[in-house]
């Protein structure tokens, strides 16, 4: 109780999450998959983990992939140690993804509760660095660019931010629930889709009823 009294006290600090990468890659498609052939630039580079999750998020064919990979580095792995060529399983990546929704949708202690999550993030303890740019202090955290560092980008925004993510009803991606408004699509293009679909749906009920009155005998 004593340590607690007289720990330091310091202002709430804004937190940025950053994800490391040793290298990018050179990548081509080999049927659904992508296979990363060899280094194409050694040299550490930093990116936002937001960023890094969204660009993850948003990947939708293995040609997109293989550019993350060129962008981001390889999200399996760490720093590039593995033997090439390294095949990447276009549905092991879709499960990656699926995971990682499910994680921005779960209730939050059965997120915490998965074994690939506890492995990377403890939610008692944050290694958080405190560094100073001109006269503002800022928390930083780094972490390897791989996809399950991701977890803590999405465990940071839940926990701390109480970021709150909705599934989108006509495609898999997940979206920010920004206001009390309950939202059902993650862009106004997946909004349209559906509303044209149910309209087609609603104008071929009708077709169906206006046949079976003609069919019906007076």
């Amino acid at each position: 109780m004593s340590s607690i009294k007289n720990a330091v006290r310091v202002p709430t600090l804004p937190i940025e999450i950053w994800f490391e990468t040793g290298a990018s890659y050179v990548w081509d498609v080999c049927g659904d998959d992508v296979r990363i052939l060899r280094v194409k630039e050694r040299k550490t580079r930093r990116f936002e983990g937001k960023n890094y999750l969204n660009a993850l998020i948003e990947v939708a064919t293995p040609e997109e992939l293989g550019r993350f990979v060129e962008e981001f580095g390889c999200p399996i792995g760490k720093y590039g140690w593995f033997n090439f060529p390294l095949t990447i399983l276009w549905d092991d990546f879709l499960e990656i993804q699926d995971r990682l929704r499910k994680a921005m949708v779960l209730q939050i202690s059965k997120v915490l509760s998965r074994d690939e999550v506890k492995a990377i993030v403890n939610p008692d303890t944050f290694d958080i660095k405190v560094e100073r740019r001109e006269e503002v202090y800022y928390g930083t955290l780094t972490k390897d660019a791989v996809w399950e560092s991701c977890y803590t980008v999405i465990i940071f925004e839940r926990l701390l931010a109480d970021t709150k993510y909705s599934i989108c009803k006509e495609c898999p991606n997940t979206f920010q629930i920004t206001s009390g408004h309950r939202r059902k699509y993650c862009s106004e293009r997946c909004a349209h889709n559906a509303a044209q679909q149910a309209f087609r749906e609603r104008e071929n009920e009708k077709s169906k009823n206006k046949k079976s009155k003609r069919l019906t005998p007076r």
